[in-house]
């Protein structure tokens, strides 16, 4: 198997997780497996990662487990504002200059 598709986390970002707990699940060609965590800690997803439903290449990095307290070894992006539309007045048609 080369690549798999990542069915979908079993465990959320930021969560307290034991070794042995299943983290993720991953489809192959003939079935789907669950990953397990191999230690204790906090899960921080690397954000930008893929998401449920993208293929993923075996071996790719999608998490670190790290100690309570740890910073993870990326940078969380800060939290954006939503975007805000502009309104457009009744003489403004749309799509003009």
């Amino acid at each position: 198997m080369e690549s798999g598709r990542l069915a979908g986390w079993l465990k959320q970002e930021g969560e307290a997780v034991q070794a042995g707990e299943m983290l993720f699940s991953v489809e192959g060609d003939k079935a789907v497996q669950e990953v397990e965590a191999l230690d204790s800690g906090i899960l921080r997803i690397l954000p930008g990662g893929p998401g449920p439903d993208q293929d993923v290449p075996v071996g790719t990095l999608l998490a670190y487990i790290c100690e309570p307290g740890e910073t993870p070894p990326f940078e969380v992006p800060p939290r954006r504002p939503p975007p805000t539309l502009k309104r457009l007045s009744k003489r403004e048609p749309a799509g003009r200059n």
